[in-house]
């Protein structure tokens, strides 16, 4: 049996640093059937400084994950998803549609005002 909009909280840790990253649905769809997926999280504080963090998923659920930190490509967690802590959750439809829609690396190199632009734009 099929569940739709499920999306995922995967949350990992180093140090004295715990960062997690929620994905879409279609993400994390994505990475249950093998794909390879790269995400940007929200970013995290350590020490009193910023940290913005880069999620890499091999694909699978026993797949790598490597998280990196920062402008410099620090590397905090490097192993496999099934090392870290996986919370299923279910979408609204209404978040799936909202302009806060997860950024993919792919995005996040867009300058801003291209990124804002494509968001907006109907398929």
């Amino acid at each position: 049996m099929k569940t739709k909009n499920v999306g995922a909280t995967v949350s990992v840790s180093w140090d004295d640093v715990e960062v997690s990253v929620r994905l879409t649905p279609t993400n994390w769809a994505k990475i249950k059937v093998g794909k390879p997926v790269n995400v940007r999280g929200n970013g995290y504080h350590y020490e009193g400084e910023f940290f913005r963090d880069y999620w890499h998923f091999g694909g699978g659920l026993d797949g790598s994950l490597t998280v990196g930190y920062g402008k410099d490509g620090g590397v905090g967690f490097e192993g496999d998803l099934n090392d870290a802590e996986i919370e299923e959750h279910r979408e609204a439809a209404t978040a799936l549609n909202s302009p806060e829609k997860q950024t993919t690396e792919e995005e996040a190199e867009l300058p801003g005002i291209l990124r804002k632009r494509r968001r907006h734009v109907k398929a």
